[in-house]
């Protein structure tokens, strides 16, 4: 039965960890919180587009939106083929999977790192492309190893668990990049710092 005082103390994802524990499987359900890291990147694509890429840069105003789509549709053309080839080429057998997490998120430091050595759009999107090819093998592996483990009537709960670490750590990053830039007022520098943090 339905009771509020669970929610408030999040029984069932205390229960959710517990089962995740007895499996041997967190180190595989955080690592969505440890790309949160990459929370950073969604800031400084903003940024870099309109220091590099858009107004700032060449005086053109619709420079800046334009360099923002670009560098958007990269990462989710990427999003999109990662996945695909780490099935492909690495296949879905467990062992593999934690291979695609593992090197995952050093296609995605790689990647963003580097960004700050151009100041060509359509290499700094081809750059990105590599990136989250990297981070969503990190997401879709990590996700069918756990659910291949994950007794049924625990899934919504580690889903829900997965997904508070994962939205914590994103707006961790998203906030401590931005600091980062507002201190320094350099991209490329916090670029670095974001992905020595992902890799780490």
């Amino acid at each position: 039965a339905f009771r509020f005082l669970d929610v408030l103390l999040m029984t069932d994802l205390r229960r959710g960890w517990r089962h995740v524990k007895e499996l041997g499987i967190a180190p595989v359900l955080l690592a969505k919180t440890f790309w949160g890291a990459a929370g950073g990147y969604l800031v400084l694509i903003s940024v870099l587009s309109t220091t590099r890429f858009g107004d700032a840069a060449s005086g053109d105003v619709g420079a800046a939106g334009f360099a923002v789509g670009m560098l958007y549709a990269a990462r989710g053309l990427g999003t999109g083929i990662g996945p695909i080839l780490g099935r492909r080429y690495m296949g879905s057998t467990p062992s593999s999977l934690l291979r695609q997490v593992a090197g995952g998120f050093f296609v995605a430091a790689a990647g963003y790192s580097l960004v700050p050595f151009t100041s060509n759009l359509w290499l700094a999107c081809t750059f990105v492309l590599i990136a989250h090819m990297g981070g969503s093998s990190i997401w879709v592996a990590s996700t069918t190893f756990w659910q291949m483990r994950v007794a049924n009537e625990f899934r919504g709960r580690v889903f829900a668990l997965e997904f508070l670490g994962m939205t914590v750590s994103f707006t961790l990053g998203g906030v401590l990049a931005g600091l980062h830039y507002d201190r320094f007022g350099d991209v490329d520098m916090t670029l670095w710092v974001t992905s020595a943090a992902v890799a780490v």
